[in-house]
């Protein structure tokens, strides 16, 4: 009996050990943050086609990738190429807007390594003026 229960908490240091062990802080999540505020932002000037308002957001060496494309080789949109975009939507959509899925919320995530990323849950809505 006294054998039985060595082991038992030789185990369970064992796994308690393992389990901390493995924990490593890469950053922190936000439900507020400044970066979630210039999403806003940035998401109003997009359904805008706000070009002054999205070019002064828009770094030079802007990339934008499509998360739903099976292209592995996807080259992803330049800052021109998406101002274009939303030019093009805001102009050619009737109802066009962008708004949070649900009860979701975006989340700012500030990683040690790679800097701060902004995730959100938006949907897209809006119909085409030709062909509906």
């Amino acid at each position: 009996m006294k054998n039985k229960i060595q082991l038992t908490m030789v185990t369970i240091l064992m796994l308690a050990t393992a389990a901390t062990a493995q924990k490593n802080n890469n950053g922190k999540i936000f439900d507020e943050h400044p970066g979630i505020e210039l999403m806003h932002k940035f998401t109003e000037a997009y359904v805008a086609g706000d070009k002054a308002t999205l070019e002064a957001l828009l770094t030079d060496d802007f990339k934008g990738y499509n998360g739903l494309t099976t292209n592995k080789d996807a080259k992803g949109k330049d800052k021109q190429g998406l101002i274009a975009e939303s030019t093009y939507w805001s102009s050619q959509l009737k109802g066009f807007k962008i708004t949070k899925r649900g009860k979701s919320y975006p989340d700012a995530l500030e990683y040690k390594e790679s800097g701060t990323w902004i995730d959100t849950w938006d949907v897209f809505y809006g119909v085409d003026k030709e062909t509906g």
